[in-house]
């Protein structure tokens, strides 16, 4: 199945480059007037899951899904091709009773993401579009409590991992947009896949 978003992430993103190929002008789709270029932001909130639950070998019970949201801002080359940075929260990763010894593990990830992405218009104000690109996940220091003692180490990790993902999005008028969207961060050594799935409110200056 990931191979088959990466797979739809790419043609959709090669579509979207084909037709920007035969359109210089600002179209018009329904009452809106597509802006061809400028800056963009777009805030979603939803739902994030850090895989460690089905990979950890530590037993134990693990949180490691739950409201997530991502911030990006991006340049709209086109109507059809854009690039974007974002910033992606993720909930807190616990490992609870590990091997029933009532000592608890916990730590955070930052991930910050570098996406292209190819958007292709529908209709009625409606756009299909899909990012493909690269994102550095930060693992941060690691808690561990037992009972009231806790202790923190310095054992972090950084890793750049490939993302995917594919969405929908909406004209409201001219400049705003909402918009429902799916990403997958891709499993590299120990750094484990995380999907967002969120929904959003953007503006398009």
């Amino acid at each position: 199945m990931k191979k088959t978003i990466l797979a739809s992430a790419m043609l959709i993103a090669l579509s979207g480059a084909a037709f920007a190929q035969d359109n210089v002008a600002q179209p018009v789709v329904g009452n809106v007037t597509l802006l061809n270029q400028g800056i963009y932001t777009n805030l979603q909130l939803g739902f994030g899951w850090d895989h460690y639950d089905a990979t950890s070998s530590l037993n134990s019970d693990v949180s490691d899904k739950g409201f997530s949201g991502r911030l990006d801002v991006g340049y709209n080359f086109n109507q059809y091709i854009a690039a974007e940075i974002g910033y992606l929260y993720l909930p807190k990763i616990k490992f609870s009773n590990i091997n029933g010894w009532g000592i608890d593990e916990s730590f955070r990830q930052t991930v910050v993401d570098f996406l292209a992405k190819g958007t292709l218009p529908l209709v009625d104000n409606f756009d299909l579009y899909a990012k493909a690109g690269a994102a550095w996940v930060h693992r941060g220091s690691v808690t561990v409590s037992h009972g009231s003692t806790e202790v923190s180490s310095n054992d972090t990790d950084n890793k750049f991992v490939p993302v995917a993902g594919i969405g929908v999005s909406y004209h409201i008028n001219d400049h705003l947009i909402t918009d429902a969207s799916y990403l997958h961060y891709f499993e590299i050594d120990d750094s484990k896949a995380i999907d967002f799935v969120g929904i959003g409110m953007g503006w398009q200056f």
